[in-house]
Formats: C-alpha cells, structure tokens, sequence
C-alpha cells in the first residue's frame, strides 16, 4: 500500500493542497469567496472572522513548514523523531477537521471539503508511517 503512495509524492501533493487552501483562505479574507461557506457558516462577525482566518493560514503554513522539515529528515532519527510526532498531531487535526466539516451547515464544506481534509488526514498518515515502519 505504502509503494503506491511514496514518501516524497505524497509530502508534495499535501505541500500543493496546503498550499491551495492557504489561497482559498487568503481569498476569504479579501472578500472574493464568501464568508459564509467556511466556518460551518457560523461566523458573521467580520472581525472574528478575521481572526479564525488568520489562525487557519497561520495553522496552514506550520503544516507544510512540517511536512518540508518531515521530507529532509525522512522521518529518521533526532529531529526525525519531532517531525514524525508532528505528522501524527496533522493526522488527528486533519481527521478533526473532517468531522467538523461532515457536520458544517454549508453543502461545500459537506461535500468538497470533507473528502480533502479526509485525504489530508491519510497523506500526513502516510508520511508519518515512514518512520514507523523503518523501526524507527
């Protein structure tokens, strides 16, 4: 199963998806897609949401900065040892988030971002196994 999914294309493809809703939030907060399908539809305060966004982007670039420092070390040894940790800690937000967007209000979230944050979820699974399964 792993050799379907290399280390090194799967730690790109989720630095690429990262990097999409990075985008997608930056356009949220510039007003170009509407506030009202991120969130669960919940938030209509603007300066809230400015909050939550930034918070997302901010929580968006640690991953990648993760899964990059992850890719260097190979999941292998000292630092390794922090990385691997780290793709576990996505592994649960991801999954987190996928349960929170099965339940959002808004159909995109339901059903576009639900099977994204779930691949998130198995990709950072995917990298994080790296060292597990090297007896690391």
């Amino acid at each position: 199963m792993l050799s379907v999914f290399s280390f090194r294309g799967t730690g790109t493809a989720m630095i690429v998806l990262l990097g999409a809703f990075v985008v997608f939030h930056v356009l949220v907060l510039a007003r170009v897609v509407p506030h009202g399908i991120v969130w669960g539809g919940r938030i209509d305060d603007r300066g809230r949401l400015m909050r939550m966004e930034a918070v997302s982007i901010a929580m968006l670039l640690a991953s990648g900065v993760l899964v990059v420092w992850h890719l260097q070390t190979g999941g292998a040894g000292g630092p390794g040892l922090f990385s691997s940790v780290g793709m576990w800690v996505l592994v649960a937000l991801f999954a987190l988030n996928t349960v929170g967007n099965i339940v959002a209000r808004t159909p995109l979230e339901r059903f576009a971002f639900t099977p994204v944050t779930l691949l998130l979820a198995v990709m950072a699974m995917r990298l994080a196994l790296e060292r597990t399964l090297a007896g690391g």
